[in-house]
């Protein structure tokens, strides 16, 4: 039996190292190897291993040479068909544009070359055994495993930047609502607000790689945490004309913040927080759109954990509430929100302004809850 030396690779390999690395030594051929399988993996890792799609269909049509799917059989591993046949079976594929992609595949140290004496691929058969003569697949199942993790890394990183870039969205979309709710902005300000929303825009509409999304985030990142911590910081969210009794209770304008500003100024003690069933019976959608019973505050806790995201509310904005409200008062704001949410414009917004009030001792939520408690039992002809 055969056993090869595989050259460790993530880009295209140098030419003189893969011709190094055919020293054949003693290491078992792996077996079980698909190589279908193998070959979808390798179209998720492509651009690792500096190959194109037209690479790969070359690829394709070479394995497709192989007898069987498992690439664990050492003697049919040599593909002997000639270049017209190649061609042939790439479906017309120009001899020039063939060669030149099989010799991308053989850099790479995918493919390796047995050549014979002649040039010529060909299967010689005597009383000493088989010799075959072509391109040899030898390396394919060797690499698996590399390829196999490079895939995996390929798809956790286009996962991450889907998530990065969805978050970065949204907090656009937060900066837009932010500006169209707060007229009294410093018109400097503004300016420069609407210049980095619409310069997000613009950027959103291309392919940005991570480390952009990154810098992007970063960006508007600063741009809401200046309305956050402005002078005047939002402190409403543009609601719906109906309903308009119950938006004096939801909504967080002067009249509505400012008994409970009295109270829980940065010098008085905190406001003690509203008893779990006093909650769940004025917020009750929280409750329905859990997925299991919410009994107890960690109960709570977990269901807007699985929440928030689906309110379009940032993981970083999630964040932020739970360090300066705690992560009970921060449930509870959520809560609330969820059961105004038709009502709400913008809920990320909504709620960096809540934060941003409870960061200078601004905020308590019992006055929410009591606005939210007395909605629920009032007769439905008055809401």
């Amino acid at each position: 039996m055969t056993f090869y030396a595989i050259t460790p690779f993530g880009r295209m390999a140098d030419p003189a190292q893969v011709q190094e690395s055919r020293a054949e030594f003693h290491v078992p051929m792996p077996r079980g190897v698909d190589k279908w399988q193998l070959l979808r993996e390798l179209s998720v890792a492509r651009k690792e291993f500096g190959l194109s799609d037209r690479d790969l269909t070359v690829l394709q049509a070479l394995i497709s040479f192989y007898p069987g799917t498992c690439l664990d059989s050492p003697e049919r591993m040599v593909i002997h068909a000639s270049n017209a046949t190649i061609c042939e079976r790439l479906h017309g594929m120009p001899c020039s544009t063939m060669r030149r992609h099989l010799a991308r595949l053989i850099d790479s140290g995918l493919l390796m070359r047995r050549d014979s004496p002649n040039g010529k691929r060909y299967v010689r058969r005597g009383a000493s055994g088989t010799r075959a003569f072509g391109i040899d697949l030898t390396p394919l199942p060797y690499l698996f495993e590399r390829i196999t993790q490079t895939a995996d890394r390929v798809r956790a990183e286009a996962a991450e930047l889907a998530m990065q870039r969805e978050t970065v969205s949204l907090m656009r979309r937060d900066l837009l609502n932010a500006l169209h709710s707060e007229p009294d902005l410093p018109s400097k300000l503004t300016r420069r607000l609407w210049d980095i929303a619409e310069m997000s825009g613009k950027l959103l509409r291309r392919k940005l790689n991570l480390e952009q999304i990154n810098e992007l985030k970063d960006l508007l990142t600063q741009s809401l945490d200046m309305l956050g911590l402005s002078e005047n910081p939002l402190e409403t969210v543009k609601l719906s004309s109906s309903d308009s009794q119950n938006e004096q209770h939801i909504q967080n304008t002067k009249k509505d913040y400012s008994e409970s500003e009295k109270t829980v100024a940065a010098d008085s003690p905190p406001a003690p927080t509203p008893a779990l069933d006093t909650v769940l019976s004025a917020c009750h959608e929280v409750q329905a759109m859990s997925a299991d019973e919410i009994r107890n505050w960690n109960d709570l806790h977990q269901a807007t954990e699985q929440l928030y995201p689906m309110m379009g509310i940032g993981s970083q904005v999630w964040h932020e509430a739970k360090q300066r409200m705690g992560a009970t008062v921060a449930s509870i704001t959520l809560a609330a929100i969820l059961q105004r949410f038709t009502s709400i414009r913008s809920p990320g917004a909504y709620l960096r302004s809540l934060t941003a009030k409870a960061a200078n001792g601004r905020f308590s939520v019992t006055p929410m809850i009591q606005a939210l408690a007395k909605t629920a039992h009032k007769p439905s002809s008055q809401l």
